[in-house]
């Protein structure tokens, strides 16, 4: 779908992004592909690397080497460039990731994947912001570079939509280099500008999934996600409300057996979001026991979601051990079945992906704090969201 509404809006991410900020880009087609997606980051060990060159129009200016961030830097090293705009400078004992080299306003992204060691960058500053510099030793950078020059080519002509960052994402081998253009191309603060804010937050989600399998664990992951987190919960805001049908969730119980929230329908259910290890959880449950004995004869019923489980953030510790991770998982799961145990939540509607908060119903939701719930009428519909005590048997009763 074209974004004319909000080009001049993207636009200006790129007129910001090249001549002050860090940033990523995006694939316009399928002649991309053979020019850039050709190296992936492997390297994940500190490294260090030498980078000289020359910067007209730097004469006597202070030239910083800073890691990057999506909207931050860390400062690591500082030179001043020679009369005749030479450089050099030496970064040492650095991780892969993504840095900068910084001359007043002009900003020159470097995506390092540990690799190099020696990377030379002659340009005329005037030039650097539509990235027009150039630069050796470091693949991943030059991949950076030449999509965003596609990626600014097709903004100038009013052809950019967010297939090209999604086909970027799924091609693009170098995660940091996926990951910083989706960033810059689709900016989350006009996430709900787009014609389909849906499919905008999905590519975000696919260029981090994408950096997780790389770089688990890294802050790069975790402040993409954070700043997506709102984002998320905004989007299930607006889709999950009172008065409209309750998206369907399927998902096993700790027998394996799938149930679906949809095969109640002609029944009253409360949708309880909860957690074995969630202590306010615990301490509602007895109502909900409560109100379960009570009217359960009537055509009531609970149809209860566990976020027990391993989610991406706690799995990323366990540095890809499969028999750990399977071992946690199983730890995870006995602790929820004793959960509905202790409790006495006799209801057969049991369900999990143990997956914690990557749970995907819960993501559907908006679920960002639990016990969270949702009681639908016979009809599957949303009548009420975390009715707890009187309130929740009123509700019932009226609805019965």
């Amino acid at each position: 779908m074209k974004l004319n509404k909000i080009f001049p809006i993207v636009l200006s991410c790129f007129v910001v992004l090249f001549s002050c900020s860090d940033t990523a880009t995006s694939d316009a087609d399928g002649a991309q592909q053979s020019v850039e997606q050709e190296e992936t980051a492997t390297a994940k060990d500190n490294f260090s690397v030498d980078i000289s060159g020359q910067l007209q129009g730097g004469q006597g200016l202070q030239l910083y080497f800073d890691q990057a961030f999506y909207d931050s830097f860390n400062p690591l090293e500082k030179v001043t460039i020679d009369a005749n705009g030479n450089f050099s400078v030496s970064a040492k004992d650095i991780e892969p990731g993504v840095y900068r080299l910084r001359v007043s306003d002009k900003k020159i992204l470097l995506i390092l994947d540990g690799s190099e060691t020696t990377i030379t960058c002659d340009a005329d500053l005037a030039k650097v912001p539509n990235l027009i510099y150039d630069l050796n030793g470091s693949k991943p950078s030059n991949l950076y570079q030449n999509i965003g020059k596609q990626m600014f080519a097709l903004l100038q002509k009013g052809q950019f939509n967010e297939a090209n960052v999604q086909e970027m994402v799924d091609t693009t081998s170098n995660s940091l280099v996926a990951a910083f253009w989706t960033y810059t191309t689709l900016p989350l603060p006009t996430t709900f500008r787009y014609p389909n804010p849906e499919i905008v937050v999905k590519t975000h989600e696919s260029a981090i999934q994408k950096l997780a399998k790389d770089y688990p664990g890294s802050r790069y992951v975790q402040d993409y996600r954070s700043q997506l987190s709102p984002i998320l919960a905004q989007l299930a805001t607006q889709k999950i409300r009172i008065g409209v049908q309750a998206p369907d969730i399927s998902l096993p119980n700790p027998d394996g057996k799938n149930y679906s929230l949809s095969d109640l329908k002609g029944k009253v259910v409360l949708l309880d979001f909860w957690a074995s290890w969630c202590r306010p959880c615990r301490m509602n449950n007895p109502e909900v026991v409560r109100v379960y004995n009570k009217y359960q004869k009537q055509g009531f019923t609970v149809f209860s979601v566990s976020l027990d489980g391993l989610d991406q953030a706690t799995k990323s510790r366990f540095n890809g051990n499969e028999a750990t991770i399977a071992q946690y998982i199983d730890r995870e799961k006995e602790k929820w079945q004793n959960a509905i145990q202790q409790d006495n939540l006799t209801w057969k509607y049991h369900v999990s992906d143990l997956k914690k908060w990557d749970c995907s119903p819960a993501k559907d939701y908006g679920v960002t704090g639990i016990p969270k719930t949702y009681l639908l009428d016979k009809e599957g519909k949303i009548v009420a969201i975390n009715p707890h005590g009187a309130a929740l048997e009123r509700e019932v009763k009226k609805l019965l």
